[in-house]
């Protein structure tokens, strides 16, 4: 697909951009074995992307499958839509139709548009969950959960997933899981090892749970640490612990360690 998107991102000067694609220039997404291209609805910006896929069948051979492939036009009469679809080759369609089990829609998804995805996640999750599972059976438990759904990783870039915002990045499905990560959360155990990929305060690395769940926030300052230290920063090295003690309630979480 690489080739593609190469060949779609030469745009010629009669090219003209969906009319909410423009400002960030986006002409076409890529999910798994599913491609779509983004354009206005004029004859001039259709035929590029035709001789497109014309050029890149010829270099590799491969061709768009017509019987799973769907045009949808906004913003024209039935005939000049039917007139568009038959130029491309492709059938008419109309929105909404259904992607990954959530809906295409023209305006933003709203949370019951969500509510069948978010119902087969918590369902899959609770039908297990009675389930006598060790802490690793759980945490891969959710990992297939997410994978089965197609769900892509979200880079953190040094964020913990408890505490970045829900809103952050470009994909519905990650928003919804992590809208609902609360509920999830208690069936995740974070392995320490070095204690470098382990957030002290925030991640479930505790058979407690997470830190700041059970003991609130002053643990931090009591600690003289603060909320984006790792867990490295309380080991030695040697498999020893430097952790502080100067609070009864630092004692009590010495206790669970």
């Amino acid at each position: 697909m690489e080739v593609l998107t190469q060949l779609l991102n030469k745009l010629p000067v009669s090219f003209r951009f969906h009319d909410r694609c423009e400002r960030v220039g986006l002409t076409h997404l890529v999910f798994a074995d599913d491609f779509m291209i983004f354009c206005a609805t004029e004859k001039n910006s259709l035929k590029f992307v035709r001789q497109v896929l014309a050029d890149f069948t010829g270099l590799s051979r491969l061709l768009a499958n017509v019987g799973k492939s769907s045009i949808f036009v906004a913003g024209v009469e039935s005939g000049e839509a039917e007139e568009l679809a038959a130029f491309m080759g492709f059938s008419l369609s109309s929105l909404p139709v259904r992607y990954l089990r959530l809906p295409l829609l023209a305006g933003r998804l709203k949370a019951v548009d969500c509510a069948p995805l978010i119902h087969r996640i918590t369902a899959r999750i609770r039908k297990l969950m009675a389930q006598s599972l060790s802490f690793a059976g759980r945490l891969q438990l959710v990992r297939s959960v997410l994978q089965s759904f197609q769900v892509e990783v979200y880079v953190l870039r040094g964020r913990s997933l408890w505490v970045v915002q829900s809103e952050v990045g470009r994909s519905w499905y990650l928003r919804v899981i992590l809208r609902c990560r609360d509920s999830f959360k208690h069936l995740v155990h974070l392995m320490i090892d070095d204690g470098r990929s382990c957030f002290v305060w925030w991640d479930p690395w505790l058979l407690k749970g997470a830190i700041l769940d059970s003991f609130g926030f002053t643990m931090v300052y009591d600690a003289g640490s603060n909320l984006k230290a790792w867990l490295s920063k309380f080991l030695d090295g040697e498999g020893g612990w430097r952790w502080p003690s100067a609070f009864w309630e630092l004692l009590e979480i010495w206790g669970l360690i």
